[in-house]
């Protein structure tokens, strides 16, 4: 039993939980600019692979920054769980590290959408086309992200033969479209959030499907009508005193 308890205190990653609360702690209480010297420094030391993961770290900083979402118990959470996940996949401390990461991609995705759509009441003003058109980028360079994670070079390789250049960027299109649809909609920012996010995900599926040449005719069919009977789970749901 007491081997047992020594192997297990052995394998939990002891330095990343501490560089998480680090993490945390920085952002509850030092001012931003302090903070981001110190989130800076936990994900370059020790210096592997920065740029493999730097979308997404930037992604995170932007977001939990005070120009879009305020210190919050939910916001650390996610926000430390995503920077978490990403020091992790980075270090090989997972086992299915790309299953992992894309725990983290979700994570900011569903936070990008929640900050654009809580920020906007409606689609009309430029904001709103410049707005849509970062969130868009960024889904597209989280994706490219995503997608170019393979854990061999054979992955790699045969996924270059593929213009997934292309298909990522007409997936961010469409993201970009929709968005401005879900603002034209008369839902509540929570209701679109979600709306989008299950866009986010079915799109993001069939990406990975299709670079992993692994996308059929019933695929596709499965994720489309998964993808309706939410959207009108989620309409059925929603109330105009909400």
């Amino acid at each position: 039993m007491e081997a047992r308890l020594k192997l297990i205190l052995k394998l939990i990653p002891w330095s990343l939980i501490v560089k998480t609360l680090v993490f945390a702690g920085a952002w509850w209480i030092l001012p931003f600019g302090l903070f981001l010297i110190v989130a800076s420094y936990l994900y370059l030391v020790p210096f592997f692979k920065p740029l493999k993961f730097l979308a997404p770290f930037l992604t995170l900083l932007a977001l939990i920054s005070p120009f879009f979402l305020a210190k919050s118990f939910w916001v650390i959470a996610l926000g430390s769980a995503t920077f978490f996940i990403i020091l992790g996949v980075r270090e090989l401390l997972f086992i299915n590290r790309r299953a992992v990461y894309k725990t983290a991609y979700f994570i900011l995705l569903f936070m990008l959408l929640h900050t654009f759509f809580s920020g906007f009441q409606n689609w009309t003003g430029w904001l709103v086309v410049f707005g849509s058109a970062v969130a868009a980028l960024v889904f597209f360079f989280l994706l490219k992200n995503l997608v170019g994670y393979e854990d061999s070079l054979a992955e790699k390789e045969k996924i270059g033969r593929r213009k997934e250049f292309v298909v990522q960027g007409l997936a961010a299109f469409f993201i970009w479209q929709s968005l401005w649809v879900l603002l034209f909609l008369p839902l509540n920012y929570i209701y679109q959030s979600m709306l989008g996010f299950l866009m986010v995900v079915v799109l993001t599926e069939l990406v990975l499907a299709y670079t992993n040449f692994s996308l059929t005719r019933r695929k596709m069919l499965a994720n489309f009508t998964i993808l309706f009977v939410f959207v009108i789970f989620v309409l059925a749901s929603f109330s105009p005193g909400i």
